[in-house]
């Protein structure tokens, strides 16, 4: 799947290495502002065709609300987009989901989808999946793509229960993220330091300190990761990463599965069904 850049990154790609030079403190401002703003991207054929099946509800958060979608009935397992994401690139989730028993819950992040705002943070993420597990008291399990995955884990050390935790695709690795959008932009690697300060400024937490390879650290409950021999976007290095920092966490490598792909493998999502289905037998 390729992602087309809008036209201010391609600018920012551009003239940013001069901006750096010329007006640093400027440029830690606008790189860091670019960081927390999530690239909107219109929904797909098929996620306009899937979307009248779901029944819509209003989220509504501390500061602000966000659109989730429910869909069958029975406990819930809540699924969590990442980054420029949205709530129906779950799709292929929802049947198998469904049949089973379940109720299929997912969410447009704050920035994200059909959910007002533009800029988003990790702890947006964070605060929509604790609500949802509020709103929904029995649920299986949380499943989440990418960031979806490090917002949960984020929760994880809160102390917040997540009854088994699927994360697919997640980066665990805080540098490699810095790195990549430092890269993308054409920038050096003081726009790493720039958002750390940033980070720690506007939300009181070290960057570091909010990567999954730490908090997955303080999982209690069942947790298994999976990742995609061919993802592009999130280097397989981060599934070891995690695995290193919990022995407990089953991890699985998907043969010739993408970043974004790996959310479209029938075979993988059976066997993510079967496997929150078999967590949750094991709790009742």
């Amino acid at each position: 799947m390729e992602i087309k850049e809008p036209l201010p990154f391609k600018v920012l790609k551009k003239t940013f290495p001069y901006l750096e030079k010329l007006t640093p403190s400027l440029a830690e401002n606008i790189a860091t502002r670019f960081f927390l703003t999530p690239i909107r991207f219109g929904f797909t054929k098929d996620e306009k065709a899937f979307l009248p099946g779901l029944t819509p509800f209003e989220l509504k958060l501390k500061n602000h609300s966000v659109t989730a979608y429910k869909s069958g009935s029975g406990p819930a397992i809540i699924c969590s987009h990442g980054w420029a994401g949205r709530g129906v690139q779950f799709r292929k989730f929802a049947p198998q989901i469904i049949n089973a028993g379940y109720t299929f819950v997912c969410f447009d992040a704050w920035g994200h989808g059909n959910s007002k705002g533009k800029q988003s943070s990790v702890f947006n993420f964070a605060e929509a999946i604790e609500k949802l597990l509020h709103e929904f008291p029995e649920t299986a399990g949380v499943i989440g793509h990418s960031m979806g995955g490090v917002a949960s884990g984020i929760l994880m050390e809160k102390g917040v229960n997540i009854p088994a935790l699927i994360t697919i695709g997640s980066p665990s690795i805080s540098e490699d993220i810095l790195n990549d959008f430092a890269n993308a932009i054409n920038g050096s690697k003081k726009v790493n330091q720039g958002i750390k300060k940033k980070s720690l400024e506007k939300y009181g937490r070290d960057f570091e300190e909010l990567s999954l390879s730490k908090t997955i650290k303080h999982a209690s409950n069942p947790v298994l990761s999976v990742h995609g021999s061919r993802d592009k976007s999130v280097n397989v290095s981060n599934l070891h990463a995690i695995k290193s920092a919990n022995p407990a966490v089953e991890t699985r490598i998907i043969d010739d599965a993408g970043h974004f792909s790996i959310l479209k493998n029938e075979t993988l999502i059976s066997e993510i069904v079967a496997w929150i289905d078999q967590q949750y037998s094991k709790q009742k």
